[in-house]
């Protein structure tokens, strides 16, 4: 029986990488996007709120940034793993 590994590349290029750390690179990839995505509807929702409070952004401009500089590294962090698990 003959097998064309050539028409599944992405195996053959796995084939040297045991199973687990492929699955734990899954796994780190798919929380990652979760905490991402959480990240984003909060900032969404919690942006405007924060700058509607009557403080205003005085009181929440450190929250605001470091919730944006966490989106951007997420951002980043997401887009390099997911060139380990594609």
């Amino acid at each position: 029986m003959h097998v064309d590994y050539a028409l599944n590349k992405k195996y053959v290029a796995y084939a040297h990488i045991p199973f687990t750390y492929i699955d734990l690179m899954l796994v780190i990839f798919q929380l990652t996007l979760l905490a991402f995505i959480g990240l984003s509807l909060a900032l969404v929702v919690g942006v405007p709120v924060l700058l509607a409070s009557p403080e205003g952004w005085a009181s929440s401009k450190g929250l605001v940034l470091s919730g944006s500089a966490l989106w951007i590294l997420l951002v980043f962090v997401v887009g390099a793993l997911n060139s380990f698990v594609s």
